[in-house]
This record gives structure tokens, C-alpha cells and sequence, in this order.
């Protein structure tokens, strides 16, 4: 369906990210998103940063592809959606979802809860035209 999709990974222990990190950049069999008929690109991983992850989102530039910032073109910020765990912004609203892995046993997979809230960020298009067409022609004939 033509989506990007970005996700940011944090936790507290850096020693676990850093076993992530060399996981995702040497993975032993082809990393796909959802089926193995869509494997990901070799250089999916877009950057590191020291910052939380709903702020490295934040100022991470639009990944769209150039043909839809430039039909946008009349917008200068577009608004996206963020999903994250309560625990990262402590907002009272929130959902639940039944994603967190508590099994991964073949004979009975089971998940637990988790809580989720959902944020949008403003991205700058950076393909937006002020196209002002109000003008009088004739202000330039003058008296």
C-alpha cells in the first residue's frame, strides 16, 4: 500500500541495545516486514541517537516518498501519527493492547498487555509552495 513505516527502539540497559544494534546490522537470515516475499533494504536503519524515542521521532525529517511530499505540496507541516508505551510520556489516556510478548512456544504462544498511547508530530514538507495567486494586475499600470 506505499506506507513507511519508522520505529524507534529504546531501553534503559545500553548493553541490550547495543546486542539489537548488532543484531539488525548482521542479521542471521533476511529481516522482512510481515512476509518474506517484502524483505527490508540493507541500510533500513536511519541513525542512533541519545534522546528519548518519541523526541528522536520528533526531529527525524519526513521519510515519505518524493512524489507524495510533492502532491502535499500545499501543506507546510503534515501531522503523523506515533504510537508508544504509556511508561516513555505518563499521559493519563491511554489503551490497552495485547502485543507484549509473554511466549513464544510454539505449542502455546501467549501475550500480555501493555499500555499504549497515541501522539502526532508536526514534520516539515520540505517540497511546500506558498502559491499565492492573489494579485490586481493592474497595480502595475498605475494612474
Amino acid at each position: 500500500e506505499d506506507a513507511v513505516f519508522v520505529v524507534a527502539l529504546s531501553h534503559t540497559d545500553d548493553s541490550f541495545i547495543d546486542i539489537i544494534k548488532v543484531a539488525l546490522k548482521n542479521p542471521y537470515f533476511q529481516p522482512f516486514m510481515g512476509r518474506r516475499a517484502l524483505p527490508i533494504i540493507s541500510d533500513f536503519i536511519l541513525g542512533e541517537t541519545d534522546v528519548n524515542p518519541l523526541e528522536s521521532l520528533k526531529s527525524l525529517k519526513w521519510q515519505a516518498s518524493l512524489w507524495f511530499m510533492k502532491k502535499s505540496h500545499d501543506k507546510d507541516a503534515i501531522s503523523l501519527e506515533v504510537y508508544l508505551d504509556n511508561q516513555l510520556v505518563n499521559k493519563d489516556v491511554y489503551q490497552l493492547r495485547q502485543d507484549y510478548v509473554r511466549s513464544f512456544s510454539q505449542k502455546g504462544r501467549r501475550f500480555g498487555f501493555r499500555y499504549e498511547v497515541r501522539e502526532l508530530i508536526s514534520v516539515q514538507n520540505p517540497h511546500f509552495s506558498n502559491r499565492n495567486t492573489e494579485h490586481n494586475i493592474f497595480e502595475s499600470i498605475g494612474d
